[in-house]
């Protein structure tokens, strides 16, 4: 996809095969939390429960910043490739009310909220195609200017749209991406990039923290 997932989880909804990129239908436990809401459990329990935000309709308007905007900066703009999208954690982002069993390292939990026939990339060290690590060998992204070609460009244009735990952070001066592949107990791998240094295929973070999804053709 060449835009960040936006899709608002509905916890009223049974999610299935035929619609999500799942194994096994799926009734999340809670929806995603409007615009209007702050709440964002930051506890241990955060880790491993499925929380998702919808920011609305704000859009990445190609501001590098070193020290990072905050949504209120971001504003409707014209380029919708640089929606923002939602911010989802690690367990929305797989499509799991709980994820305490996943905790070995490079364990893929191989499902996701995305569309059928979508799904998260892999990472780590994984150099497959439609892994992050893939993404980067074939792009050359070493560099964080806007100029072409770069992660932050035509075509795929990634946006730099910070992350969510009850408020925005890093806007502007980093991008972070979930992965479908296990750190350990309360981090996953992800794509990472940022203002002032290399895009970096094999991050890992905390999975408490709202992040964006891009999915991947299967």
């Amino acid at each position: 996809m060449t835009q960040n997932l936006d899709h608002d989880i509905n916890s009223a909804r049974t999610y299935t095969p035929n619609d999500t990129d799942i194994p096994a239908n799926w009734k999340p436990d809670k929806s995603t939390y409007p615009t209007s809401t702050t709440t964002w459990d930051n506890t241990n329990n955060g880790y491993n429960i499925q929380q998702s935000y919808d920011p609305g309709n704000k859009i990445w308007d190609g501001t590098l910043s070193s020290t990072g905007l905050t949504l209120d900066a971001m504003t409707q703009g014209t380029n919708q490739h640089y929606h923002i999208g939602n911010y989802y954690n690690f367990g929305a982002a797989v499509a799991m009310n709980d994820t305490s069993s996943y905790t070995a390292q490079n364990q893929d939990l191989d499902q996701s909220i995305c569309p059928k026939g979508w799904t998260l990339p892999k990472s780590g060290n994984v150099t497959i195609a439609g892994s992050f690590q893939y993404l980067v060998n074939q792009y050359n992204w070493t560099s964080h200017t806007m100029a072409n070609p770069n992660i932050w460009a035509v075509p795929l244009y990634f946006t730099l749209g910070g992350r969510w735990y009850g408020i925005s952070n890093s806007i502007a001066s980093s991008g972070l991406f979930w992965s479908s592949v296990v750190y350990s107990s309360d981090a996953t791998y992800c794509l990472g990039g940022g203002y002032d240094g290399g895009v970096s295929p094999a991050n890992n973070l905390n999975r408490h923290y709202g992040r964006s999804v891009r999915c991947v053709s299967r």
